[in-house]
């Protein structure tokens, strides 16, 4: 056995540019399925863990994708103010920040973009928010504060910009009060400005905001809460951090079907540029399996000697494509998208074993024709 997988790996080195390109396409499909499924289970795990952070209900505009594309006025605050369980409400008002210091946000997508988020600094004081948790160096904004802002380090090294120093966000000039660090993708992208600066940047009306944090007295006061608002504001939606999570969670779930999809055509294509190595090589080598028939190779011999040579194509490609899709799975999601990077081991597993069954997938025909071979015609082929 050990001369069966010696004799395939020789076989494999004499034809290095051919068996490269075959773990090259190989490895390829596995790292974009490894990528991109990873990328998405980050993702989801910064939600998940963002929304675990609160413990009330986030109401904002019904069918709004984000807080940032969501409207609604401070009036319907003043009757949500006045329900029975009601413990406070905090306003925001969120929408993109399309420049700052002159440059472009939204070209990048996630990695770029950010948000202005008009808090009012009273209410904030008065009851503090998660960002109070993260802050790391200054203050949070307090209620004599104009253009003042509190952003995350991320976006302040980005700009190079440190407490203290004024930023530009779109026409105006605001000075760094505050810097946290959340670790969160959403979190880490808001710029906290006061309430009734956002809305003059904005030039919305005075009333505008875009969604409300609501804390009850007792928590298991949340569902009736929600369902009273709801009734009260046909036109809104109040969730509790579960149910935000698990709307998002349909939508991820909906794009791993999706990334499931052009990795399978990966695959498929992968599986394909091993079955037409292989062929290649059998049929260069009629001659060769004509002489070990004739030596006494039985059809078991030959056709073990081909699968030994995909399941190195397969193992190689593998691994490789393994590694290559977790060291960028880590560079990509810490210093592009600053959150913690989630590659599970049943995907690497699975990835790895996967590339071994499309190798020999691949290998299977080549193998059986190979095992077929009368040993005097590929002898006299020559």
């Amino acid at each position: 056995m050990y001369n069966m997988w010696q004799f395939a790996l020789k076989n494999i080195l004499s034809r290095k540019l051919r068996s490269t390109l075959a773990i090259v396409g190989l490895s390829i499909s596995i790292i974009s399925a490894v990528c991109l499924l990873s990328v998405s289970s980050s993702i989801k795990h910064s939600i998940s863990q963002t929304f675990s952070w609160m413990d009330g209900l986030l109401v904002m505009q019904k069918g709004s994708l984000a807080p940032a594309f969501s409207t609604i006025t401070q009036d319907n605050i003043e009757i949500i103010r006045r329900i029975k369980g009601v413990k406070y409400t905090i306003s925001q008002l969120y929408r993109l920040v399309p420049t700052v210091e002159n440059k472009t946000t939204l070209m990048g997508g996630a990695t770029t973009a950010v948000v202005i988020m008009g808090v009012d600094p009273v209410e904030s004081s008065r009851y503090p928010t998660i960002y109070h948790k993260y802050l790391k160096e200054g203050r949070m904004l307090e209620p004599n504060d104009t253009y003042n802002v509190v952003l995350s380090r991320r976006v302040a090294e980005r700009y190079g910009k440190h407490l203290g120093n004024n930023i530009k966000i779109m026409n105006a000039s605001y000075k760094i009060m505050g810097l946290y660090e959340s670790n969160s993708i959403f979190m880490d992208a808001a710029l906290i400005v006061p309430l009734e600066v956002a809305r003059r940047q904005f030039q919305t009306t005075p009333t505008t905001i875009s969604t409300c944090y609501v804390s009850a007295n007792d928590p298991h006061d949340l569902d009736r809460i929600e369902k009273e608002i709801e009734t009260i504001f046909p036109s809104l939606d109040a969730k509790n951090p579960v149910e935000w999570a698990n709307e998002f969670f349909l939508f991820t779930r909906r794009l791993d079907l999706f990334i499931l999809l052009i990795s399978s055509i990966a695959i498929i294509v992968s599986t394909i540029g091993i079955l037409n190595t292989m062929l290649m090589s059998i049929t260069e080598r009629f001659v060769e399996f004509g002489i070990l028939k004739a030596n006494g190779w039985t059809k078991g011999n030959v056709l073990g000697l081909v699968m030994c040579e995909t399941l190195y194509l397969g193992t190689l490609g593998g691994l490789i494509g393994c590694f290559v899709a977790y060291l960028a799975v880590k560079i990509l999601l810490t210093h592009l998208l600053y959150i913690e990077p989630i590659i599970p081991l049943w995907l690497m597993l699975s990835a790895f074993v996967g590339a071994v069954i499309i190798a020999l997938i691949g290998g299977i025909y080549p193998a059986y024709r190979a095992a077929r071979l009368n040993p005097i015609d590929a002898i006299r082929a020559s």
